[in-house]
């Protein structure tokens, strides 16, 4: 961790954030802002949920001993990432903290260096220092560790805050494309996975990977969007990143509008094949991204502007629908969809696993099976 400290200790300065040089020594993350800028501060935290127990069976499955572990580094810093970014914020400290329920976790080298590179790239890559972090041994009935992280972004100019009260009827809602799961609906995808004869090693047709391997897809980062955005002073009305609820995440500030989505972004595979597996097309729209990573609400006379300046910053981005006043909700046009707010959802499928039996972590039947010892998990001790 320290090694991992002093390698990133100078990627947020060009943000004017400088970090101590006594960050080795300390129990805390030490930093200064240096610009006469007046800035804000802004702290997301996020949990992983079980995206890395996806990673740690394919692990035990492969025979190579790969790990998938860089990209679950990139995965914890980014589910904090995007959502500071969303209030204008440009990300400059990571804190993660890792539970275990074992000791013995921490002793594989092969995880713990993979994990090393991922933050590290990751950092580089937006521009953020990991000055600290917590390892803890907790007693737990869970199988595998517990990650989340904590992200500090910088607003300044002060102008840059983006707030939900500026979203109103007549903006244009512009989907990102997601690069696939990212870190949402992982329990869903191990749930179903325990009803394959392969397991998570099921492979998806045409694509040539395992569900395991398209499920590790990195998630993508949106800093260089935002960032691009806000240089060219685009009038952001307002960014939901799509993360927890799907689509019905747009409907998550309690204001009278209707969201309406006309077209979607191509979808990627791994929902399609969860929709052949049998998962009903409304529990994918409200559990996965479908496609779309990040929500844009812009003025619909600054849409093409939107799209040009997005495409130059490397990203699939399009127009998909509009917001208008009525009853808070989101109508998904392509299917016929109407879908309530994030918490009308939970409570009705918590409804639902009460009059059914089933687990509401899963709601597909039993909880996934603990993964049985494997030769091919390698631990140093």
């Amino acid at each position: 961790m320290r090694d991992l400290a002093r390698k990133t200790a100078h990627f947020p300065q060009r943000r004017g954030v400088f970090v101590s040089g006594a960050i080795t020594h300390a129990h805390g993350a030490i930093y200064e802002y240096r610009d006469k800028t007046p800035c804000l501060f802004v702290q997301t935290i996020e949990g992983l949920g079980k995206k890395n127990w996806i990673a740690e069976r394919m692990y035990c499955f492969r025979a190579d001993g790969k790990t998938y572990h860089r990209g679950i580094a990139i995965d914890i810093a980014l589910a904090a990432v995007n959502d500071c970014i969303a209030h204008g914020a440009m990300p400059v400290i990571l804190t993660d903290k890792i539970a275990s329920p074992s000791s013995a976790w921490f002793t594989d080298l092969s995880r713990a260096r993979d994990l090393a590179f991922g933050f590290e790239e990751i950092c580089r890559m937006v521009g953020m220092a990991i000055p600290q972090g917590e390892s803890a041994v907790i007693q737990d009935d869970y199988e595998y560790p517990i990650f989340s992280g904590c992200v500090t972004g910088i607003v300044t100019p002060l102008t840059n805050l983006i707030t939900r009260d500026r979203i109103e009827a007549g903006d244009a809602i512009i989907g990102v494309a997601s690069s696939g799961l990212h870190a949402n609906g992982s329990s869903l995808i191990l749930d179903v996975a325990a009803t394959l004869k392969h397991d998570i090693l099921t492979p998806i047709p045409r694509i040539g990977k395992s569900l395991g391997e398209e499920a590790l897809t990195p998630t993508l980062s949106y800093v260089r969007l935002v960032e691009a955005l806000l240089e060219n002073r685009v009038p952001l009305h307002g960014i939901i990143p799509g993360t927890g609820g799907g689509l019905s995440k747009l409907a998550i500030h309690d204001v009278p509008y209707t969201y309406v989505v006309e077209r979607s972004l191509s979808v990627p595979k791994i929902f399609l094949f969860m929709r052949s597996c049998g998962v009903p097309l409304r529990d994918c729209l409200t559990t996965f991204n479908w496609g779309i990573g990040y929500y844009l609400f812009v003025p619909k006379n600054n849409v093409e502007q939107t799209l040009v300046i997005g495409a130059s910053a490397g990203y699939k981005l399009m127009q998909i629908g509009f917001v208008e006043r009525g009853e808070r909700q989101v109508i998904f046009e392509p299917a016929g969809e109407i879908l309530m707010p994030p918490e009308s959802v939970t409570e009705e499928k918590f409804r639902d696993s009460r009059a059914t039996g089933k687990d509401p972590m899963f709601g597909y039947g039993s909880t996934t099976p603990p993964l049985p010892p494997s030769s091919t998990q390698k631990t140093f001790e």
